[in-house]
């Protein structure tokens, strides 16, 4: 079973409670409170800020590049909720939408349930590279280099996109003796190698 997506944050607001704001995404309304999404979101924010934008006035903004359920999920999570039963494809759109509106702690969550094994790591860098994004692109960059260091057995590698395979190998002549530093984390790529190899 996955591990549930969970955000640490301070109960300040009740997703029971009085809102006074409506997102819309498929046509169905999440009520939220704007504190919550100003306080998260550098995008809403700034929309905030404004008083000439039209979701400003109305309280409402249309949300056309994301489910329902994703942009449910992310207010949730907000709030201090968790997800538990969810796919690779809706954690991606969850990591988009809180990438698109500036959501720096939920980008992080999402980002950290999507777990790359030696087993998984070549499909997801081909799905990644067709989005594309680059953050994720290099998530799974850093881990087939450190991978590729230790000798683990990568599967599919010679299936792998020309262009993660040359951003391994620029890599691997970038951090000649990273292996050779390396004890529980390595500064330079910013992820625990016993945590993720493991």
């Amino acid at each position: 079973m996955c591990d549930p997506l969970v955000m640490d944050v301070e109960p300040k607001f009740s997703r029971s409670g009085d809102k006074n704001f409506v997102l819309v995404a498929e046509e169905k309304d999440i009520t939220v409170h704007k504190e919550l999404l100003i306080e998260n979101s550098t995008v809403f924010a700034e929309l905030f800020d404004s008083e000439k934008w039209k979701e400003t006035m109305e309280h409402r903004m249309q949300i056309p590049d994301f489910s329902h359920k994703i942009v449910d999920l992310a207010i949730d999570l907000l709030y201090g909720g968790s997800f538990v039963r969810y796919t690779f494809e809706e954690h991606v759109q969850l990591y988009q939408f809180a990438d698109k509106y500036e959501m720096v702690k939920l980008k992080k969550v999402a980002k950290q349930g999507i777990i790359l094994t030696p087993n998984n790591s070549c499909e997801m860098s081909n799905f990644f590279i067709k989005l594309p994004h680059q953050e994720l692109i290099d998530y799974c960059v850093d881990y087939l280099f450190v991978c590729s260091q230790y000798s683990y057995h990568i599967k599919d590698f010679d299936e792998i996109d020309p262009q993660i395979h040359s951003l391994v190998f620029k890599k691997l002549f970038t951090f000649p003796d990273f292996k050779k530093d390396l004890k529980v984390e390595n500064k330079s790529v910013g992820f625990n190698f016993k945590n993720w190899i493991n």
